[in-house]
């Protein structure tokens, strides 16, 4: 039976995932929660720049002190 276009009256909002778990719990079982995914990638994006920049900070450091010595 293919699902409905319309989502049940419930307290579901409309979207794209089956309603399967209605309130968003801690862990992300199957669907990511809407919640969750909010700052999510933003996080690990601002992450893996901080980390590539200190990481060149420290290779060009290092290399600098290997020059002068």
């Amino acid at each position: 039976p293919t699902p409905m276009p319309t989502s049940p009256p419930a307290s579901t909002p409309p979207s794209p995932a089956p309603p399967a778990n209605p309130a968003p719990a801690g862990g992300s079982t199957g669907s990511l929660a809407h919640t969750g995914m909010a700052g999510l990638p933003e996080m690990i994006a601002l992450v893996v720049l901080l980390v590539g920049a200190g990481l060149v900070v420290a290779f060009m450091s290092r290399k600098r002190r290997a020059q002068k010595h």
